[in-house]
């Protein structure tokens, strides 16, 4: 993963191109982050190193969350640039899509590549959720011509990973148009039609004792109805899986060709809502249901992502673990993330860097 020593030159590489003020702002957004993660303005204000009050700094973010200078998918457009050299070279990457809600205020659907037991954001869209300006499916589809825009490296070792709010049939025919790898998981009351089976998805394994673990693969099944018309219907693999460690069987349709694989990438999709537990709570991302602008809370929540990569930056440069088992009081085992802000809190100087930005000579 790239790294970038100081806090400045991590700013200056998501705003080339915008005013030393604009990168000013975000130094500061992103070193409060890093003292007392929160959303809550007056909370960042009080962590600004400004020498105003806390009622004058709340209006100083509140400013330039307004401001395009801050425009979300310009910022995501930049993270690849940090991805660690494996996945540069990686000839498969799961991408894990979900949508968390945000106090029934807000609708987030985030793409995220896993990393550590937790993930980190690729992409993030937020909409009302009370009243969405998107459905969830066309969120999926602007998040989806994003990506196809902006990923290194060629489309086909990209896995798209979803639970079961997104897969349709005129989903999985449109993943295979458009050339992406997927494992979704479906309904276990969708209907299959396959030389070894008949009948509903999840009473695939009706038969077999229970508390016994066991997969089943069908290449190239039909799934739904043909003669109901083109959207009540599609063809692709579907794995169905059952475990004692799981309450539910899973069914899993997907376009890879080996059922140890697809269960394998399947997996993977809990590390995001683990990431979303950590970034939730009652000063995190939940906190975001008093706001009442869209455009603000998305530029927050892109520059949170930004935030996250810091830290995923800290954790490798630092490797603040064994500072974490000796100094924090636990009753379990704690993730990178919580480790890693406590750490920046108590050892802010080497997690912000230099205070002045040094410029390379040309």
């Amino acid at each position: 993963m790239r790294s970038v020593p100081s806090l400045r030159r991590w700013s200056e590489h998501f705003l080339p191109t915008s005013s030393a003020a604009a990168q000013e702002a975000a130094w500061q957004l992103l070193r409060a982050l890093l003292v007392d993660f929160t959303v809550s303005l007056s909370g960042l204000a009080r962590q600004l190193e400004r020498t105003t009050g806390a009622a004058s700094g709340r209006q100083y973010l509140f400013r330039w969350l307004n401001r395009r200078a801050w425009e979300p998918q310009v910022l995501y457009a930049r993270l690849p640039a940090l991805w660690p050299r494996e996945w540069r070279r990686a000839r498969e990457l799961p991408l894990l899509i979900d949508c968390t809600i945000l106090g029934e205020q807000w609708c987030v659907l985030q793409v995220s590549l896993p990393w550590q037991r937790r993930a980190l954001p690729v992409f993030r869209l937020v909409v009302s959720f009370r009243q969405p300006e998107y459905g969830q499916t066309e969120l999926l589809y602007q998040a989806l011509a994003w990506l196809a825009a902006h990923l290194p490296g060629p489309r086909a070792r990209y896995v798209l990973v979803m639970d079961r709010g997104f897969p349709s049939h005129t989903l999985l025919k449109n993943l295979q148009a458009l050339g992406w790898r997927y494992v979704l998981r479906i309904g276990s009351h969708w209907t299959m039609a396959h030389p070894e089976y008949r009948g509903r998805c999840g009473a695939v394994g009706a038969r077999k004792a229970a508390g016994e673990r066991w997969s089943h693969w069908f290449g190239s099944a039909v799934l739904g109805r043909r003669q109901k018309g083109r959207d009540a219907w599609s063809r692709t693999h579907v794995v169905v899986l059952a475990d004692p460690e799981q309450q539910e069987v899973w069914v899993l349709a997907t376009s890879e060709t080996c059922a140890a694989a697809a269960i394998r990438l399947y997996r993977q999709r809990m590390q995001i809502e683990a990431e979303f537990r950590d970034l939730k709570g009652a000063t995190g991302l939940d906190h975001l249901q008093e706001w009442e602008d869209v455009d603000r809370v998305a530029r927050l929540l892109a520059w949170i992502a930004v935030y996250e990569w810091r830290l995923a930056c800290l954790w490798l440069r630092h490797q603040p673990a064994a500072w974490g088992r000796t100094r924090l009081q636990i009753g379990g085992t704690l993730s990178w993330i919580t480790i890693t802000r406590a750490w920046a809190k108590y050892h802010l100087r080497a997690a912000v860097g230099p205070r002045t930005l040094v410029r390379e000579a040309p």
